[in-house]
Parts: structure tokens; C-alpha cells; sequence
């Protein structure tokens, strides 16, 4: 989704910390009173802040399934701790 100059000027006037941790009912009415705040500002004259130049993708890591041999030897190591049997000593992995 595209960050438009307006919507990040209406976050600039909202405290991203506080608003993560309050009741819904209090972040839309942050929300709300952040928009009228940069919406006065645009009508004054008031300028929007740049956009922004990119936006970073995180890299996804590619998720490689562990061998069946490694993955019976951590079954049975949980197994062992958990004081419980496995039965994955012979045979295949489920």
C-alpha cells in the first residue's frame, strides 16, 4: 500500500507508541483527531512532507525442511526430556 504526503502528515501527528497499546476506541479517535489536525494544516497553506524516496522489502527467508534423520534425532531428544517415548527410533518420520 502506497504512503501518500497526506497520510504520512496525518501520522506525523499521532504517537505510533500509544496508539499500539490503547483501546480501539481510543486509536480511531487519534486517528481522527490527527486527520483534522493535517487537514487544517493543508487548508492554512501548510506544506506535506516529501514521499518517501522507497520502501525497503524485508528479505524472506527460504525455508528448508530438516532430514528426516535430523529430524527423528530432535523428536526423540524431546522425547527424552519430556520423560515421554517417541517411538521414532525405527521406522519413518510422521
Amino acid at each position: 500500500m502506497e504512503r501518500t504526503p497526506f497520510v504520512c502528515l496525518v501520522w506525523s501527528f499521532i504517537d505510533s507508541y500509544r496508539y499500539a497499546r490503547v483501546e480501539q476506541r481510543v486509536a480511531d479517535l487519534m486517528v481522527h483527531d490527527a486527520y483534522a489536525l493535517a487537514a487544517k494544516h493543508v487548508i492554512r497553506g501548510g506544506a506535506l512532507p516529501e514521499p518517501p524516496v522507497a520502501v525497503l522489502e524485508a528479505a524472506q527467508p527460504v525455508h528448508k525442511p530438516a532430514s528426516e534423520a535430523t529430524a527423528r534425532r530432535s523428536l526423540n531428544e524431546l522425547g527424552e526430556l519430556l520423560g515421554m517415548s517417541t517411538g521414532l527410533n525405527q521406522g519413518a518420520v510422521p
